[in-house]
C-alpha cells in the first residue's frame, strides 16, 4: 500500500509536501520553507504536515524559473518543466 503511494504521478495529487516540492524543483526544503514563510508559496498544515496545492505548487515553479533565468542570463530555464503534470 505505501509503495502505491509513492508510485503515484504528480498528476494524480492535488496536494505537495514540501519535501517533495523541494525536489521536483530541484532546490533545497529551507527554500521551499523560505519562499512559504515569506508568502511566495502558498502553504497549509495538516497536523505536522506543511502541504501545498499542485496548481499553487505550478505557478511558483513558473515564476521562480523566470527569476532564475534573469538572474543567470537565460530566458528560459527547464525547472518548470519539472514540475509540470504529465
Amino acid at each position: 500500500m505505501l509503495q502505491q503511494r509513492k508510485n503515484l504521478e504528480l498528476s494524480d495529487r492535488l496536494f505537495i509536501g514540501r519535501d517533495r516540492a523541494a525536489e521536483l524543483l530541484d532546490v533545497s526544503t529551507r527554500l521551499v520553507d523560505d519562499a512559504i514563510r515569506n508568502g511566495e508559496l502558498g502553504a497549509f498544515r495538516v497536523g505536522r504536515r506543511v502541504l501545498i496545492r499542485k496548481d499553487v505548487l505550478l505557478e511558483f515553479a513558473e515564476r521562480f524559473a523566470d527569476q532564475r533565468g534573469r538572474a543567470r542570463g537565460n530566458e528560459s530555464s527547464d525547472c518548470a518543466e519539472s514540475v509540470s503534470p504529465r
